[in-house]
């Protein structure tokens, strides 16, 4: 009998570790299956055992108009950026076309600067010469006809001539000038000379 007792007593052990086996496997699946439930976008409804995604469809269109917003906005903004490299290469075309006839014309400006400074040297150089010679003719010249041809002469210039000769020559020539015109001529002389003196 102790047997027996024994073998019940196992024997309801069993029962409930299997019971308990059983219930723990239930309660994991039943954890599982809500987990799904809840994972799923769409409801069930209840009543008729059918899946009802027309709310998670809503949210789904929402979403889809909200990307196309997005993909449209982007899209735009993609032309817009398209259009502004298309002003850029313009503007970089044109300012490139600029600068290279702003090099031109500096090479022109610096090849006709020096061909004026050429021509401003040789100009100097012959004025040197003519001033050169007239000062020897005038220092030659007896005084009175260097009175009549200074007379008559620019003023500017035989002021220049005047300045040239030595003052000995000059006394003589105004010596034989009508005296107004010895007159002004002396005090243009004279104005020469000053800036020179300081």
């Amino acid at each position: 009998m102790g047997r027996g007792k024994l073998g019940t007593n196992e024997r309801k052990e069993g029962r409930m570790k299997t019971l308990w086996s059983n219930f723990i496997v239930g309660a994991f699946l039943a954890v599982l299956v809500a987990i799904a439930f809840n994972a799923m976008p769409e409801k069930v409804n209840a009543a008729e055992g059918v899946k009802q995604p027309e709310e998670a469809m809503a949210h789904e269109e929402t979403d889809l108009t909200k990307l196309e917003a997005v993909a449209k906005a982007l899209q735009e903004k993609e032309q817009n950026l398209a259009a502004m490299e298309v002003r850029l290469q313009e503007w970089e075309q044109r300012l490139a076309l600029q600068e290279e006839s702003v090099k031109e014309r500096v090479a022109e400006f610096k090849t006709l600067t020096a061909k004026n400074d050429v021509y401003q040297k040789e100009q100097e150089k012959r004025r040197k010469i003519v001033e050169e010679r007239l000062k020897k003719t005038f220092e030659t010249m007896k005084p009175q006809k260097a009175a009549e041809v200074l007379t008559v002469m620019d003023d500017a210039l035989a002021v220049e001539l005047l300045l040239a000769l030595k003052a000995k020559n000059v006394a003589s020539i105004f010596d034989k000038m009508d005296s107004n015109k010895a007159m002004m001529l002396s005090t243009k002389l004279a104005k020469q000379r000053k800036p020179a003196s300081k």
